[in-house]
């Protein structure tokens, strides 16, 4: 019977944290030249491709044969080392062999990968493990990672993880809300955590906050919308980096938030008066609830001086032969329109005789400005 097994790895399975000193003490690393690994219990060797000789300089896919095993059912497993917390075991693949004309047992598995941390330097060794504690030597080998392949995820796998247990994340008016529960009741501690996000898509962690001890909840304000997020949650205990595997991670995305904002006024106009005052008008603009109107003179800053809720005002707080730039806001409640167009008009003075100031309102009817005045 053909034994071949064509599963990718599945993440996350059988992971256990296996302590380097502890795995040396097993047996000592076999010459990494090899190619495979043998001795009375059966050979495993590892390809490149499925057809492909023995090799030791794995690519982003490999497979892994086995030859002349002792026993029909074996376990292939890895060790993964980056140092610190990463070190740690799990099963690529467990196997029934098809026994061959000696009476053992053959075997070809694949295509695999396994995850790679990024940025680091890790190192891999291989072992196949069989009934009543049988096993091979240990082979180790070098590894290209695909691009593309993703590791596991906070949660993902059974890691002797710290609580928090639980971690959910929701969007909240353009932020996202990281909360947390699962802490040991009986235990009287104050907890310190971090939080930690990355790009969804990724394993890029990057810490991004230490709440005060003992919250449930973060707020992040820092993110972008269109783009969604990986969260994790773990218990700080003594020390900067005292912490375990999280135990679980959330996933959120920030939609695209719709500019319900009103658009600016159109047509504004400016008109002097003999009185010295100035009226303003201008179009209705949709979905506007008020409108604010800005005043300022000459090389001076935009000051707020109405909000009104009709398409008119009469400005009477302004001094003759003063020139003035208006600029008219709409708004709502979800915002207030920037950047309007203005108008320049200059106070008459106040005349005795309609006449005078009908010639003096001649050259005041303001005009709309092409020039942004700034706010103060």
């Amino acid at each position: 019977m053909n034994a071949r097994n064509n599963g990718t790895l599945r993440r996350g399975t059988g992971f256990t944290l296996i302590a380097l000193a502890a795995l040396a003490g097993l047996v000592a690393i076999a010459d990494t030249g090899a190619a495979h690994a043998s001795d009375e219990h059966g050979e495993v060797t590892f390809h490149d491709s499925e057809d492909g000789p023995p090799t030791d300089d794995l690519q982003c896919e490999f497979w892994v044969k086995g030859h002349g095993m002792s026993h029909e059912n074996a376990t292939i497993r890895i060790t993964h080392d980056t140092g610190g917390r990463d070190i740690h075991g799990m099963t690529l693949t467990e196997v029934n062999g098809t026994q061959n004309e000696n009476g053992t047992y053959d075997f070809e598995a694949g295509p695999f990968e396994w995850h790679h941390h990024s940025g680091s330097e890790s190192e891999q060794w291989f072992r196949a493990y069989m009934e009543g504690d049988h096993r091979t030597e240990i082979h180790e080998v070098d590894y290209s990672h695909c691009e593309d392949f993703q590791w596991w995820l906070p949660g993902d796998d059974p890691h002797a993880c710290r609580a928090p247990s639980t971690v959910e994340a929701h969007v909240d008016n353009g932020t996202v809300v990281v909360e947390w529960s699962g802490e040991p009741s009986e235990d009287e501690h104050q907890y310190t955590h971090i939080v930690e996000r990355a790009p969804e898509g990724t394993r890029d962690f990057q810490e991004i906050a230490r709440p005060d001890p003992n919250a449930s909840s973060y707020r992040d304000t820092t993110v972008e919308e269109g783009q969604g997020y990986h969260y994790f949650v773990t218990q700080l205990n003594e020390g900067p980096r005292n912490y375990g595997y999280p135990c679980d991670h959330a996933t959120v995305f920030v939609e695209e938030q719709e500019d319900d904002t009103p658009a600016c006024p159109e047509n504004l106009r400016a008109q002097a008066h003999g009185n010295e005052d100035v009226t303003l008008a201008w179009n209705a603009s949709a979905d506007a609830d008020s409108y604010h109107v800005y005043r300022a003179t000459e090389d001076g800053d935009m000051q707020h001086v109405a909000e009104v809720n009709a398409t008119s005002y009469t400005d009477t707080e302004t001094e003759a032969e003063t020139t003035y730039t208006y600029e008219v806001t709409a708004a709502n409640e979800a915002g207030e329109a920037e950047d309007c167009p203005t108008a320049e008009v200059t106070a008459i003075p106040f005349f005795g005789s309609p006449a005078l100031v009908a010639m003096a309102a001649l050259g005041s009817v303001g005009a709309v400005g092409a020039l942004r005045v700034r706010r103060g």
